[in-house]
């Protein structure tokens, strides 16, 4: 059973449907929100958000904060597959982006994804460049098809040990350039450009998928059409990763985590043999015990510190620094354009040396900005934060600060 709020008046035809998933992130949604306005600015939109019962406030705080975007509210958490779907079947937009609520896009990539699907009829859909809350490259963003051998390598390791190998590298096609915009068989359901058309046709995700395995089961029925799929790195995102996940019980990460087993169920029944399936019964089991006791650990031994001790905070001086915002913050250095150059940031060792948090100001620096200088520092060991003057917050990886 659903109920669905905020029910606006249709756009025509819109440029672009964008579908979230809601599941007690809304601090995230925040954030995600602010970098898409800035995205969107010249197109015609509509935005889903269909909420997994999170049972924290989202829908009404959602609705509150955003009038015209179309809320959707299950009474219980349906998955990730089927919540998606619940938008797609009412999607009106040329193109469908279906993108994770914690994460976060450049200004220019929803502009870039439309150009070059405008001039690439034959493509169904297209990844994004994916970047990891410490500014490296999120090999997840470019995959093959998962299969055994695949699997083997990964859970001994041999995938990061030889992440080049056309063999032991085969999940992540770690040969292929980051940069480089290429056909490959899977992209990830963090983030998704689709032309809608090829996903109604596709009729969307399989809802025997709760989370996990949707998307490679997804991308992997477009190899029955006349369609291909690209990984268009030119398009950037941060993904922050599993804040959703946080707080699950084991039984809610065995079911979460059953989708690698139902992919080779569906897709391989007949193509191994007893041994062969019984391993990837192991490492389904086995990845879900590690994944359980990995967020006990953290949730036991990370201490949330109620704000952040010191900090370099980044803003331009066309605006008015907020400084109300951050009388929280103890020994905060407030850098500008004035006196610091973006392009040049890597190499000021007095930078480097300040603080290891570092807060960009959305107000005043771009998500562009913010993602480049992060590429650069991602073997710092920096944490990286987003100030949203507006909404008194400051996001971060598995850190959210009310100001």
């Amino acid at each position: 059973m659903i109920s669905e709020l905020n029910k606006e008046k249709p756009t025509d035809n819109p440029d672009i449907t964008i579908v979230i998933v809601n599941y007690r992130v809304k601090e995230y949604i925040l954030l995600l929100m602010d970098s898409i306005q800035k995205a969107t600015r010249h197109f015609s939109v509509e935005i889903f958000i269909v909420d997994n019962n999170s049972e924290d406030g989202s829908p009404e705080y959602l609705i509150s904060a955003y009038k015209t975007v179309k809320i959707i509210k299950n009474v219980e958490n349906v998955g990730f597959a089927k919540a998606n779907n619940q938008a797609i079947e009412k999607a009106s937009g040329t193109y469908t982006l279906i993108i994770n609520p914690d994460t976060v896009i450049q200004e220019d990539s929803l502009l870039k994804l439309k150009q070059y699907m405008d001039e690439s009829e034959k493509t169904a859909a297209l990844g994004f460049k994916m970047i990891n809350p410490d500014g490296s490259f999120a090999r997840e963003s470019k995959r093959s098809v998962p299969d055994l051998k695949t699997g083997i390598f990964r859970a001994s390791g041999l995938d990061k040990l030889l992440p080049n190998s056309r063999l032991f590298g085969q999940r992540y096609l770690g040969w292929i350039d980051e940069n480089e915009v290429t056909v490959v068989p899977v992209i990830s359901g963090a983030g998704m450009f689709w032309r809608t058309s090829v996903l109604k046709a596709l009729q969307g995700f399989d809802e025997a998928f709760f989370m996990y395995g949707e998307d490679d089961d997804l991308c992997y029925r477009v190899q029955n059409t006349d369609f291909s799929i690209r990984y268009f790195p030119p398009a950037k995102m941060l993904h922050f990763k599993g804040e959703s996940e946080r707080d699950m019980s084991l039984k809610s990460l065995k079911k979460m985590n059953r989708g690698l087993a139902q992919f080779f169920t569906k897709h391989y029944k007949n193509s191994y043999n007893i041994f062969s399936r019984a391993l990837i019964s192991i490492a389904f089991n086995s990845r879900t015990v590690v994944q359980y006791l990995t967020l006990r650990s953290k949730t036991n031994t990370d201490v949330q510190p109620e704000n952040i001790n010191s900090a370099v905070i980044l803003h331009s001086l066309e605006k008015e620094f907020p400084d109300d915002l951050v009388n929280n913050i103890k020994n905060a250095l407030k850098l500008t354009s004035e006196n610091l150059d973006l392009k040049k940031i890597s190499n000021e060792n007095d930078f480097i040396n300040i603080s290891k948090n570092l807060i960009f100001d959305t107000s005043s620096v771009s998500y562009t900005e913010a993602f480049d200088l992060m590429e650069k520092l991602k073997e710092k060991e920096f944490s990286f934060y987003f100030l949203l003057p507006e909404k008194n917050l400051i996001v971060g990886k598995s850190r959210v600060f009310e100001l």
